[in-house]
């Protein structure tokens, strides 16, 4: 840890396309692009903000590189991200319009929240949120 301001911990998922999935968390939430590579043509990696949350996106590519350290067991996701939102009805709209599959719909639940999953066009799953009242 260098103490920086941008020194921080962040997700990174895989994808097959990672433009569309960038494509998709900004539509979906507002995410912009801090940081792409390649600059021009397909990237490869990107690096995506939603004020204080960032997420890296990577191509299978890299996954690949990785599964002799990290076999798949065809177990749970390892991965979920969670994303906070004043009307999780209205993301759940706006996910769904923009490829998501909903897992499962918005309700109350008993910690005072409205939670709802989906799963993205990348097969990775979220969780949108918002406090009751």
């Amino acid at each position: 840890m260098t103490g920086r301001r941008d020194d921080f911990p962040f997700p990174i998922f895989y994808a097959a396309d990672v433009e569309r999935a960038v494509t998709f968390y900004r539509k979906a939430f507002g995410f912009e692009v801090e940081f792409r590579w390649p600059r021009e043509g397909d990237p490869e990696y990107a690096f995506i903000r939603r004020e204080r949350l960032g997420i890296g996106v990577a191509g299978h590519a890299t996954a690949q590189a990785l599964r002799p350290a990290a076999p798949d067991d065809g177990g749970p996701p390892a991965f979920e991200l969670c994303v906070r939102t004043d009307d999780v009805d209205r993301a759940g709209e706006r996910l769904v319009a923009l490829g998501a599959l909903e897992l499962l719909p918005p309700g109350d639940q008993p910690w005072a929240e409205r939670v709802a999953y989906f799963v993205d066009p990348e097969g990775n799953p979220i969780q949108v949120t918002a406090p009751l009242g």
